[in-house]
């Protein structure tokens, strides 16, 4: 008898767990029929820069032989401090003044270091995390640059998000299968050890074919205290749940496909000609969200694109950014910070500086351009810029 008991108590909890997963995936089908924003790629409104931003400050990162910054590929604020992922695989540390405070380089082949950094992130007590694709593993240091502990991944990650302790969301941007399942998924939750949410499945055609795109290279976002997600040859931004599970959070309609589970291999080697040739849109990226509004960038025929609006509501903005009234080119850069209210930031290369004068006309003020001028040499460090949202 009580082994019938255990039975049907078992029972009545798989029903209650597949009803909930039912739920949640009606939930999340609602939400892709309801919650549209409908984009006229075709459409370009006449609004400027200035109409939406305001410059904040700007912030000249100091030059050194140990602090010079090829391209930025991951950005975060905390505590007063920049930290700053350069393509050559090390950290270079800022304060919000710019100056430089240090240079973190672990790379190597020991279990205490990481052949090669694809991401970082730094928590609340400032030690460091760093993502090591091709080790597929995490280390984590303390604030002193100590090694602490290495976590073994099941898969080559270029991207995570720290969601708390022994806690961790990955994008796998197209990357590789996993435990040689025939579904492929570019979202893992992992806790624990364990993988416990699997998501955003892709076609098997489109692995190894990731693209990213703008300044900062980031998946994950934090605002409000929520972390969002953005994934590659995708248009939706997501929210992720207490669960790990990603939620639609905006949905877009560019009005052209994007490639399906159904696709063959030649429809997605077509695909992909195609978007080459700048026929197709870009996944996402650069996601901002100002209190209501949502700002999100995408590439379309060689250019970058904005789209500036509520969720269900039309666009408030469709088009291009070209310079703000100071005369300051708009390159929008991705970052994580602990700012209460998000700041836009951009990036100015300081060898562009000359050209940006010479596009100003004599009667347009050009104070800013020309401070920034005096403050660099052209093979300084890049400038952010950091503006307000109107």
């Amino acid at each position: 008898m009580k082994n019938l008991l255990c039975i049907t108590a078992c029972f009545s909890l798989l029903i209650v767990i597949i009803s909930c997963n039912r739920t949640r995936e009606k939930h999340i089908r609602n939400n892709y029929e309801t919650d549209k924003i409908v984009v006229d790629i075709n459409r370009e409104d006449k609004s400027s820069f200035d109409d939406f931003f305001e410059y904040s400050h700007h912030i000249v990162l100091q030059t050194t032989d140990n602090s010079l910054i090829s391209r930025i590929d991951k950005m975060q604020i905390r505590n007063d401090r920049l930290y700053i992922l350069d393509r050559t695989g090390v950290i270079l540390v800022f304060d919000t003044n710019g100056n430089f405070i240090k240079r973190i380089n672990h790379k190597g082949q020991s279990g205490m270091e990481y052949i090669s950094a694809h991401d970082f992130e730094i928590d609340t007590e400032d030690n460091l995390y760093i993502c090591d694709f091709l080790g597929s593993k995490i280390l984590k240091y303390d604030k002193n640059d100590e090694f602490i502990t290495a976590i073994k991944l099941p898969v080559k990650s270029p991207s995570f998000k720290l969601m708390g302790k022994d806690c961790y969301a990955f994008d796998l941007r197209n990357g590789a299968n996993t435990s040689g399942e025939k579904t492929f998924f570019n979202y893992l939750y992992y806790k624990n050890g364990y993988i416990t949410c699997k998501a955003l499945p892709f076609n098997p055609n489109l692995q190894g074919h990731s693209f990213s795109y703008g300044y900062g290279l980031s998946s994950f976002y934090l605002y409000n205290k929520k972390t969002f997600l953005t994934s590659t040859m995708n248009d939706t931004v997501y929210t992720i749940n207490e669960n790990g599970f990603p939620i639609p959070f905006a949905i877009y309609e560019f009005g052209l496909k994007k490639p399906e589970l159904s696709f063959s291999k030649e429809e997605i080697e077509q695909y992909l000609r195609e978007q080459q040739r700048g026929n197709k849109i870009s996944g996402i990226y650069c996601f901002y969200l100002f209190n209501d509004f949502l700002f999100i960038c995408f590439d379309y025929r060689g250019q970058t694109n904005y789209v500036i609006s509520k969720i269900n509501e039309s666009p408030l903005f469709i088009g291009k950014f070209g310079y703000d009234k100071n005369g300051l080119c708009i390159i929008p850069i991705a970052y994580l910070s602990d700012f209460r209210q998000p700041q836009l930031a951009t990036i100015i290369d300081p060898d562009y500086l000359s050209s940006l004068l010479k596009k100003r006309k004599a009667t347009d003020n050009s104070d800013l351009l020309l401070s920034m001028q005096k403050s660099v040499v052209e093979e300084d460090n890049p400038i952010l810029v950091f503006y307000n949202w109107k």
